[in-house]
C-alpha cells in the first residue's frame, strides 16, 4: 500500500474560521502519511524495527550465575548462563535469528570485553548462533605475560553485546480509521469521529517519543551516539571521521581516551565496539574498550610481533553507545 502524500495546509486558522471537509480530511490524511512512513522501520508503538539498529544490546556481568542487563527493554526476556570457563550462553527473545534447514543465520553481532582486565592484557571474544534464540560467547585472554609469549586461555570476564537481526513483520496501525467527511456530515456524525482526528495526532507523537526525545534525537542505547576512526600518525591521535566526539588523546602507549561531546546518563549503560587497524596487512592487533566516565571511553590496544604481545599505538575505529543525560 503506497504511503499517502503529506500535504502541508499552509494556513493559520483563526477562531470561527470555517474548516470545511477538505481541510479536516487532509488533517487525517497527514496523520496517516506520518504513521505509514513511521512504520517502515518502526513498530506501531515507536520501537525501532530495522536491520541496521541492534535488536538486543546490553552487558553481561560475570559471576557464578552471570547476570545480564539489557539497555533497552523493548525486546527483553533474555537469560544468561556460563556452562564452562569463558563460555557464556545468552538466550534471547524469538525473532533475533532467522534459520533454515541447514544453518543458523545471524545477520551481525557485536561483542567487546569491557572488563578492567583489558587494561593489562589483550582479550578476544567470539559469538556463535546455536539456535533460533540462543547465542554462545567465548572469551579468551593472553595468559602469558606481555613481552613473554603467545599463550591464551579461556577466562571469565564482563562483556557487552549488540545483536542485529532482520526486522519482524510490522504491526497494524494504531490510528483510528473512519470514512471521509463530506459537507454537512459534521452536523450529524458523532463527536467520537472528530475526537479521533485529534487522538490520531496524539498517537503519532507518542510513538515518536518512545525511542526519541522531544528534539528528535534517539533516546535509546541501541543506536550509536558517536562513531569515528581514531588515527595514529606515529606521534599522536587524531579524529579522522567522527560524530559527537569531542576529542581523542593518548594516555600512555596503547591507551587512548575518547571524550564525547555529550554527557551520558550513566557509564553503566554505555558500550563501545572497537576494531583495531593493523599497521601492516599481516600484523595481529587487538583493541578492547570500556566506558570510563559518563563522558569518556578508554581503549587499550596490543600488537603481536610474531613472538610476543605488547601495548602498542595503532589506529582503530569504534561506535559508542549510550543514553544521553
Amino acid at each position: 500500500m503506497p504511503i499517502p502524500a503529506y500535504t502541508p495546509l499552509g494556513t493559520t486558522f483563526a477562531r470561527k474560521d470555517p474548516l470545511g471537509p477538505a481541510t479536516l480530511n487532509q488533517l487525517q490524511r497527514n496523520a496517516e502519511a506520518i504513521d505509514e512512513m513511521w512504520r517502515v522501520e518502526h513498530f506501531a508503538d515507536g520501537a525501532h524495527n530495522a536491520l541496521e539498529v541492534p535488536w538486543v544490546m546490553g552487558r553481561v556481568t560475570d559471576g557464578a550465575t552471570p547476570t545480564g542487563a539489557l539497555f533497552d527493554t523493548a525486546f527483553g526476556g533474555s537469560t544468561f548462563t556460563r556452562p564452562a570457563t569463558g563460555e557464556y550462553t545468552v538466550d534471547v527473545v524469538s525473532g533475533v535469528v532467522t534459520s533454515d534447514s541447514s544453518s543458523r543465520l545471524l545477520y551481525a553481532a557485536m561483542a567487546n570485553v569491557y572488563d578492567n582486565a583489558i587494561e593489562a592484557k589483550p582479550h578476544t571474544i567470539t559469538v556463535e548462533a546455536v539456535s533460533a534464540t540462543s547465542f554462545k560467547f567465548r572469551v579468551r585472554s593472553l595468559s602469558s605475560a606481555l613481552g613473554a609469549g603467545d599463550t591464551w586461555a579461556d577466562v571469565n570476564r564482563n562483556f557487552s553485546i549488540g545483536l542485529h537481526a532482520p526486522p519482524q513483520a510490522g504491526e497494524v496501525s494504531l490510528l483510528s480509521s473512519y470514512l471521509d467527511k463530506t459537507r454537512g456530515s459534521f452536523l450529524t456524525d458523532e463527536a467520537t469521529d472528530w475526537n479521533a482526528l485529534v487522538g490520531n495526532h496524539g498517537k503519532v507523537r507518542a510513538a515518536s517519543l518512545l525511542e526519541h526525545n522531544s528534539s528528535g534525537g534517539h533516546a535509546v542505547t541501541r543506536i550509536a551516539k558517536g562513531m569515528g576512526i581514531f588515527r595514529w600518525d606515529g606521534s599522536s591521535y587524531t579524529i579522522d571521521a567522527s560524530s559527537r566526539v569531542s576529542s581523542v588523546a593518548q594516555v600512555s602507549t596503547g591507551v587512548v581516551e575518547v571524550t564525547m561531546a555529550d554527557t551520558f546518563f550513566l557509564a553503566s549503560v554505555m558500550a563501545c565496539f572497537p576494531e583495531a587497524q593493523p599497521s601492516t596487512p599481516d600484523e595481529l592487533v587487538i583493541t578492547n574498550g570500556k566506558p570510563y566516565t559518563a563522558t569518556k571511553f578508554r581503549f587499550y590496544t596490543y600488537a603481536f610481533d610474531g613472538t610476543n604481545w605488547a601495548a602498542a599505538d595503532r589506529s582503530f575505529s569504534s561506535a559508542m553507545f549510550g543514553v544521553l543525560a
